[in-house]
């Protein structure tokens, strides 16, 4: 495939900066196809390509973190000058893409392997106020809700615009009658991580996050999240 590209280049190198009716030039789609080569190669030929948005606001980067293409993200982030400015429409920036769909290796990926400015995102707010925390809350992402709430990097206080706590963005969102496993996994978890830190505060008035974070991971596990 990638000797095709490769002569589409060579013959036709317009070609690469086209876009087709939402906005994707080819950068995207490799990128959300996980199509590595492909990447490297556009990005040596194209050097603005990586910078373009969709219709939607997304760049590649947030193409590459929706559908958990670990491989391909590096890369992206290799020439990116910073990826906090990499928002969409939305304001939001890779890591709530990750979060919204359940992206959990892009998650795991961010807190343990990524630079300072990528970790700096981890309690970024897109245009409502949310943090990643907030949309794998209300998204029901329990997998991801437990790293989030176990990371002490983690603003577990951070309100959104709504005045609301993580778990209040859960509670708005989760069907009412008869939750699915996934919502009752997410609710455990934030329920007994904010418990925790309310008994830590206002009982013991000590640091919450060992206490907080234990609990989730015990709760996460025990639910098989």
């Amino acid at each position: 495939m990638t000797g095709i590209l490769e002569k589409i280049v060579k013959e036709k190198k317009e070609w690469i900066h086209f876009k087709d009716n939402i906005g994707r030039n080819a950068l995207h789609y490799a990128a959300s196809i996980g199509y590595l080569h492909g990447v490297e190669y556009l990005l040596q030929n194209c050097h603005t390509c990586s910078m373009e948005r969709d219709n939607d606001g997304f760049f590649p980067l947030h193409l590459a973190s929706a559908f958990g293409h670990i491989e391909v993200l590096k890369k992206l982030l290799e020439n990116c000058p910073d990826p906090r400015e990499i928002v969409d429409n939305k304001g939001r920036n890779i890591v709530h893409i990750a979060a919204i769909m359940g992206e959990f290796n892009v998650i795991r990926y961010i807190l343990q392997d990524a630079n300072d400015e990528v970790k700096d995102m981890i309690n970024g707010k897109d245009y409502d106020g949310n943090t990643p925390l907030h949309l794998a809350a209300s998204h029901s992402r329990p997998k991801i809700v437990q790293a989030l709430t176990w990371d002490t990097r983690v603003d577990l206080h951070c309100l959104n615009n709504n005045n609301q706590t993580a778990l209040d963005a859960f509670e708005q969102f989760k069907q009412e009658n008869n939750p699915p496993f996934l919502q009752a996994s997410v609710y455990k978890i934030l329920f007994f991580t904010y418990f925790c830190i309310f008994v830590m505060l206002n009982l013991y008035k000590k640091p919450v996050y060992a206490a907080a974070n234990m609990v989730s991971t015990k709760i996460c596990w025990r639910t098989k999240c």
